[in-house]
């Protein structure tokens, strides 16, 4: 089934959070609309460029964390800018994190084999990707933001869609 609407023009809750400030998050206003979406995970994906994949996976966990930390964005909206799901309220997009893939699943999602190609989306790569361990941030947005009971639940059915098998699917998707 398609949904037909005009995503140029939809706004999202969409949340910030500062570099080296996890816990906290600004809901930006007024809510962006999708391209100034795209913008801002531009901005937020580039990170350190100065180390090597090698050179950045021989860092400690602390090193690697304040090396990638350039801030990060959550298409959600939190009570009182805090970023715990307890507080969160409504998300305006899937967002799907695949640390765990083989090169195929890569080369499945990205040659528009998968079922998400049918939705608009948005991909990136994370800091720890490479050709022999593929990694991927795919953001889905709804046309209207859904409350936080229902997100784990909208959330699986994308991942479903992500690649040949539902059960590879789940087991591929953060």
């Amino acid at each position: 089934m398609s949904v037909e609407y005009d995503i140029e023009n939809l706004t999202f809750d969409f949340s910030i959070t500062p570099k080296g400030k996890r816990g906290i998050c600004k809901a930006l206003s007024p809510k962006p609309n999708f391209p100034e979406i795209v913008k801002i995970m531009k901005e937020r994906a580039l990170v350190d460029r100065d180390h090597t994949l090698l050179q950045y996976k021989g860092l400690s966990d602390t090193e690697q964390g304040k090396l990638k930390d350039n801030g990060a964005y959550v298409p959600a909206y939190f009570k009182e800018g805090i970023r715990r799901n307890d507080y969160l309220v409504r998300r305006s997009a899937i967002t799907l994190d695949l640390d765990e893939l083989t090169q195929e699943q890569f080369e499945w999602i990205i040659s528009g084999r998968s079922e998400i190609w049918k939705w608009v989306f948005v991909c990136h790569s994370t800091r720890k990707h490479s050709r022999q361990f593929p990694r991927l941030r795919i953001v889905i947005p709804l046309k209207k933001a859904i409350p936080a009971s229902l997100y784990e639940v909208v959330a699986r059915y994308a991942a479903c869609c992500v690649l040949q098998t539902k059960e590879e699917s789940l087991d591929a998707c953060d």
